[in-house]
């Protein structure tokens, strides 16, 4: 939560000199993700974004995003605890807490009167957050912090009119390519796939508010 405060603060600096500048002024606003991935313990995690758009020209705009996803995943695995004190399979519970930062451009490629097509990419950084529990005993733990960091492809659908409000609806594809990390020692003996080179693939929806309309 404080990490999601410093972010929206740090948007709302970025954006506030821009709020009255006429048709360069900034759009923000808020987008439901729903991701796709092959990693085993990532998997399909969904969440909520909120972005900044500041355009720096008629046709390119700088991008900063801040996002929050949650995923849930299951396997087997060994554990020492009280309720356990041999080795024993047992079933294991992953949830994970995803908190990722992007920064990159977009660039109009093609507009109706009220539906413009943007392409764009940049930076992108997670930091994958992972909590462990026993589903027989209910025994909890963490995993050690994994950040990622890589490249970001996007594609983005917006839609000015809106019965004359200063709102924007936006639809978008993006697809990420993210480095290796480091996470220290795993849990239960479980070697964790975030450590590996992963693609997402992500689809969102959302409204935004642009200011100076």
């Amino acid at each position: 939560m404080v990490r999601f405060v410093a972010y929206l603060q740090i948007m709302m600096m970025l954006s506030s000199p821009f709020a009255l500048a006429g048709r360069l002024s900034p759009e923000i606003g808020a987008i439901g993700l729903k991701d796709w991935t092959k990693d085993e313990d990532l998997k399909h995690p969904y969440g909520i974004g909120f972005y900044l758009f500041q355009p720096v020209s008629n046709n390119v705009k700088l991008t900063f995003e801040f996002d929050y996803l949650t995923s849930k995943t299951r396997d087997q695995g060994y554990v020492y605890t009280d309720n356990y004190p041999e080795r024993e399979a047992v079933e294991l519970r992953r949830t994970n807490y995803v908190h990722a930062f992007e920064f990159g451009f977009r660039h109009l490629i093609s507009h109706s009167r009220s539906t413009f097509l943007e392409f764009g990419g940049g930076l992108c950084f997670f930091h994958i957050d992972a909590k462990w529990s026993v589903l027989r005993s209910g025994d909890r733990w963490s995993s050690p912090d994994a950040y990622k960091s890589g490249l970001v492809i996007d594609i983005g659908m917006l839609v000015t009119d809106l019965k004359g409000l200063p709102l924007t609806m936006r639809f978008g594809f993006r697809h990420r390519f993210l480095g290796e990390s480091g996470t220290g020692t795993k849990p239960c003996g479980i070697v964790s796939l975030s450590d590996d080179p992963i693609t997402t693939t992500e689809v969102s929806w959302g409204f935004g508010y642009q200011f100076g309309r």
